[in-house]
């Protein structure tokens, strides 16, 4: 297992702890850190990992700023690995030492301009110099916290001494938006952001309990349509059965098919290919 003693893992979670301490748990199985830390108000404990009572946090504009002003003064190590509950370390031999080279280091962002290429906070890493960069008033909170550090504000740090990976390596640490397709699959990396990328690491088995976790609302999602079209296009029918299942449970089979759909082709005819291989 890679030692990473210089980094503190966190998560920051008010919403869903159980799922944040599941997703700390998945990266503390491929990686030792300095230690690992929940943020929360939730009154939990936990045998691997510190959970550390703030303030609540209502919605994803306080979250942002929570991350912006309030993360600092909980990371004493050199970098911060910073996950969420969908989104974590899946194979940490992909670590790099030259990873700790960057002050900021997230999943692509391809469609941006040069420049603004790297982003993603839900799984990223980030120094603690940057931290105390970001504690300057020149940077008031704001959301999304990602969009701000890495396209609004990233020539003033840049201009500062502050170093953001490039595409290349960011594709090696993360991936977030990318095509499901296996063809267009970019290859392996350190972590993800997003649970439609759950076929990289979760094992079936698991998958019925997870599915059943899932916060209210995101089987309403395109996540969970983009987590079957992946399966789907991995011939892996068991396991996007158990998500169409979940998601027929919330909206009914016919606005299912309706979602399969979008995908392109006939959602009735996908949706009945999917129970019947899925059954077998």
């Amino acid at each position: 297992m890679i030692a990473l003693a210089d980094v503190t893992l966190c998560c920051v979670d008010c919403a869903t702890p159980r799922l944040a301490l599941r997703a700390l748990h998945a990266s503390l199985d491929q990686c030792a850190f300095a230690s690992a830390l929940l943020l929360t108000d939730a009154p939990i404990a936990d045998a691997r990992v510190v959970v550390r009572r703030i303030a609540p946090i209502d919605g994803k504009q306080a979250y942002s700023a929570f991350v912006l002003k309030g993360l600092l003064d909980h990371v004493a190590t050199s970098h911060v690995l910073l996950v969420q509950w969908d989104g974590y370390v899946i194979d940490g031999a992909r670590w790099e030492a030259g990873f700790r080279d960057f002050d900021y280091i997230g999943a692509p962002w391809t469609w941006r301009p040069a420049g603004q290429q790297v982003g993603n906070g839900g799984f990223s890493l980030r120094s603690r110099r940057l931290l105390e960069a970001l504690a300057d008033p020149a940077f008031p909170p704001g959301h999304p916290e990602d969009a701000l550090i890495c396209r609004i504000w990233r020539p003033a740090l840049e201009a500062s001494g502050m170093r953001f990976a490039g595409p290349a390596t960011a594709r090696r640490f993360s991936v977030e938006m990318e095509p499901v397709a296996p063809a267009r699959d970019g290859g392996p990396c350190f972590g993800f952001h997003g649970l439609h990328h759950l076929w990289r690491s979760l094992h079936e088995a698991d998958l019925p309990e997870l599915v059943a976790q899932l916060p209210a609302g995101w089987l309403r999602g395109d996540g969970a349509d983009f987590l079957i079209a992946a399966y789907v296009a991995r011939q892996r029918w068991r396991e996007a059965l158990v998500v169409l299942l979940a998601v027929e449970a919330e909206v009914g089979a016919a606005a299912a098919a309706r979602r399969l759909a979008q995908m392109g082709g006939d959602g009735a005819a996908l949706r009945a290919a999917i129970h019947a291989r899925g059954a077998q």
